[in-house]
């Protein structure tokens, strides 16, 4: 397991909380929006991660950002910092859908289709998963 020297980690303090605040009485991580980001992030790149620190995005030992309540904090690649703050940012501007937001369908593999009008299609081994916001949620 590679740890990332402390001196090597940058910290972009956010503006305002990006999730809520932990419940006394549950555990410190992951909170219900951070699992519903971490969803997203899985939807939208495959680099997407979790930690004891928040989602985030792992290039390995080339780069890591991570999100959490307080902001970003990220290793060797900055752009990795930039991109999942798009990536938070997108989640938001759909009202921060949560994981029971979406509907998902699966196809077999050798079926021709595109990708669902705002939402996404992932190419799996045996099959084609087809994912969408369900109806009222906010679309791109």
């Amino acid at each position: 397991m590679v740890v990332a020297d402390p001196a090597d980690v940058v910290h972009e303090p956010a503006a305002e909380p990006r999730f809520s605040p932990p419940r006394p009485d549950g555990p410190d991580f992951p909170r219900d929006d951070e699992s519903d980001f971490l969803f997203f992030l899985g939807l939208a790149d495959r680099r997407a991660c979790s930690s004891p620190q928040g989602s985030g995005l792992s290039n390995g030992l080339d780069g890591w950002a991570t999100v959490a309540r307080d902001g970003i904090r990220w290793g060797k690649d900055g752009a990795l910092a930039v991109e999942l703050d798009r990536h938070y940012r997108d989640w938001d501007a759909r009202g921060r859908p949560a994981v029971d937001d979406y509907q998902v369908s699966f196809l077999p593999i050798g079926t021709e289709c595109d990708a669902p009008p705002g939402g996404w299609q992932i190419e799996r081994r045996f099959y084609r998963e087809l994912v969408t916001l369900s109806p009222g949620q906010s679309r791109p």
